[in-house]
Formats: C-alpha cells, structure tokens, sequence
C-alpha cells in the first residue's frame, strides 16, 4: 500500500483498532480512525494509550461512513474496506445463524451487522468503484485466515510477542 513513517493513514471503522495499531507500531505512521460505534472508540482509544500510540492517532466519530470515505479519497489512491458481514447463505430463519451473528455483534461491538450484498450497494451508491471483493471465509487457502485467532497456538499462522 505505500505507507511510510510519515504517511497519514485513515482507518474507517476498524473494530477494535488492531490494524491501527500495526501500522503505527511498525511503520510508525499517524493514524486517523473514523467509526461510528462509540464502544468500539473507546476501547481503542484505550488500546492506543496501552501501546504508547495516542500522540500518533486521532479518533473521529463519522456516520454515514463510506460516504466520507469517498468524498476524501484522493485521486488515484486506494480505499480498503474488510469487516464482519453476512454472506448469501445467511438463514435468519436459522437459529444456529441467528446465534453466530449475535455472538459476532457483541464480541466486536457491532449495533446490527449487514450482508456483503448491502455493502457493496452502500458503496456504490456514493459512486465507489470496486476493485475486489473478497468472502475470505469462502477461501481455499491450506492455512485459513482465521487460524491465527484460534486457541491453539500450534495451529496460528500469526505471532506476536510481546
């Protein structure tokens, strides 16, 4: 993505920071989080604080998010988006369903979560062209993204050491 030590990097709804966070601990660049979920806000703004991050980071409340994502962007540069959302497959007739997307919402702070579907015509409507769009869930990766967020260190295909 290009980003240096002296970039201004904006993350857009980012959950609780952690892609934030990587980019300034390691490049060091000034990271602006716009969101709208004030708990998710606060849980990063501590998480800032924890990791000595709060003199490079700034915290904005924004709605209508994807919007200000596209009024801003500037010519020739990248938008990347990634979040929590219900692929076609989604039943919410299905209580097993009903229950994972609940789980979902209250571990990562989310008031309702949406479908792919509902994204990608958010983002179209504020004239965004898009590039890719990817179900990482629905990859055939021989090591699945998620692996790193299970138990088992064993079984993670990410390490942090502290």
């Amino acid at each position: 993505m290009g980003i240096q030590k002296r970039s201004k990097v904006l993350g857009i709804g980012r959950g609780n920071g952690g892609p934030a966070r990587e980019i300034g601990h390691f490049i060091g660049a000034h990271v602006t989080d716009l969101n709208n979920n004030d708990y998710q806000i606060n849980h990063v703004k501590r998480y800032a604080v924890a990791f000595d991050l709060d003199k490079r980071s700034d915290f904005i409340k924004g709605n209508d998010v994807y919007g200000e994502a596209y009024r801003i962007l500037m010519p020739g540069k990248v938008f990347k988006c990634c979040g929590w959302e219900m692929t076609d497959s989604y039943d919410p007739t299905n209580p097993e369903h009903l229950r994972i997307v609940r789980d979902l919402e209250v571990d990562n702070g989310i008031v309702k979560m949406r479908s792919i579907k509902g994204c990608l015509k958010a983002l179209k409507t504020v004239g965004s062209n898009i590039e890719i769009n990817q179900d990482m869930g629905a990859t055939v990766d021989e090591i699945k993204w998620c692996l790193s967020l299970q138990d088992d260190i064993r079984q993670g295909n990410t390490l942090w050491i502290t």
